[in-house]
């Protein structure tokens, strides 16, 4: 993972999820989901927007169960 993605310990996304209630980090996942869905072949290498958008579903996913995220190395 790129290093400008990292402030401290943590990751800027693991840091949302620490800043924001549940309901907004998981609107904020939804919201990249719907972006990188819309975007994909459109903009860039469109695996590379499908990859993101499993990873913004993915961390929907762990904060609707109630779970801290986790985050790929390979994410961006």
């Amino acid at each position: 993972m790129n290093d400008h993605y990292k402030r401290g310990s943590l990751q800027t996304i693991q840091r949302l999820q620490e800043l924001l209630t549940a309901e907004q980090f998981e609107g904020f996942c939804r919201g990249n989901v719907l972006k990188y869905a819309e975007r994909a072949g459109y903009k860039g290498d469109e695996a590379d927007d499908v990859d993101k958008l499993i990873d913004y579903a993915r961390w929907w996913r762990q904060s609707v169960k109630g779970e801290k995220i986790t985050v790929n190395a390979e994410v961006f």
